[in-house]
């Protein structure tokens, strides 16, 4: 197959036998790894990053942590503990 990117097209996909839940595992994976030069340290980077991400808004003023941690407690852990356990599976 030429010219193929990392999203093969679906007929292509489909001759490698590779689900589309397996591809996105795989790109998940290399994102992670090439986070770090080594996997595990990559992987852990990678991790920190996404939950400060998913704990302070967008648009969130620069405050100290301690008045932050109160609020952020309430619903989003539960979801994003979740979401991070099905990324971290390899």
């Amino acid at each position: 197959m030429r010219g193929t990117t990392l999203t093969t097209d679906r007929r292509a996909r489909k001759h490698k036998n590779i689900t589309k839940r397996e591809r996105t595992r795989q790109t998940m994976k290399q994102k992670r790894v090439a986070c770090g030069e080594e996997a595990e340290e990559g992987k852990m980077r990678w991790l920190e990053k996404a939950q400060k991400r998913a704990r302070r808004p967008a648009n969130a003023s620069i405050q100290p942590p301690s008045s932050n941690a109160g609020d952020a407690e309430q619903t989003p852990p539960v979801r994003r503990s979740s979401r991070l356990k099905a990324t971290t599976r390899t």
